[in-house]
């Protein structure tokens, strides 16, 4: 596993969304932390923790005041990558666009990773367009391969896969970009040990379970502060 410094942080990412998405990031934030990674990648490498956590998740407000401001800028100093939860909403976020410009000149650009909930990314349709206007100009796509640095934005709704199996196969992409894994060897490692557990009868917890309590009441929570 490569880090992209050397340096200690203190949280694995900052997600940054807009109040309409709210839902969606706790619901992420929720998967990744509980989320454990296979036994056998961690004894092969120590470097891997079995843990991606704590993540830090703000619900955003527009009338915060300078010092809050200030308090989520050292927030994303201490966080090692930012998730941007991309939608058509958070596309036109003054928050979620000043988020993306800071980590920037923090010099963490390629540490930077959208997870797509609505949209689509580089339409250029207002209606459909997700991502927000800092991610296109810090990543400008161009029909000139050699002129294109677009990024690719992590899907939760791939199409021609059932819902579950999207969401889990992203959140499964996110955590292998945030580790540098590679995604096809963490989905094997993780279905190998999914069975093992199931055949010695262990009870699965569904990581992107909507059933929790604590789940519920956080989105309560939120719906109440938007």
């Amino acid at each position: 596993m490569i880090m992209p410094s050397d340096r200690t942080y203190q949280y694995f990412a900052f997600i940054s969304f807009q109040n309409a998405d709210a839902r969606e990031a706790v619901r992420l934030q929720h998967a990744i932390e509980r989320y454990r990674l296979p036994a056998v990648l961690c004894r092969h490498d120590r470097s891997i923790p079995r843990h991606i956590r704590p993540l830090y998740c703000y619900i955003n407000d527009m009338h915060a005041g300078e010092e809050m401001m200030q308090e989520l800028k050292q927030r994303m100093e201490q966080s090692r990558y930012l998730i941007v939860v991309c939608s058509p909403h958070s596309a036109n976020s003054v928050y979620v666009n000043s988020g993306i410009d800071y980590f920037v000149s923090l010099g963490r650009r390629d540490s930077i990773i959208p997870v797509i909930v609505e949209g689509v990314p580089y339409s250029g349709d207002p209606a459909t367009e997700c991502f927000p206007e800092a991610l296109r100009r810090h990543f400008p796509k161009h029909a000139d391969p050699l002129q294109d640095h677009s990024i690719l934005g992590i899907n939760i709704r791939e199409a021609g896969l059932a819902r579950r199996t999207a969401y889990d196969r992203a959140m499964l992409m996110v955590v292998a970009r945030m580790l540098q894994l590679d995604f096809d060897g963490l989905l094997s490692r993780n279905n190998i040990e999914s069975q093992v557990r199931s055949v010695s009868g262990v009870k699965l917890v569904r990581i992107d379970s909507m059933e929790s309590a604590d789940y519920q009441q956080e989105c309560h929570d939120f719906g109440q502060q938007e």
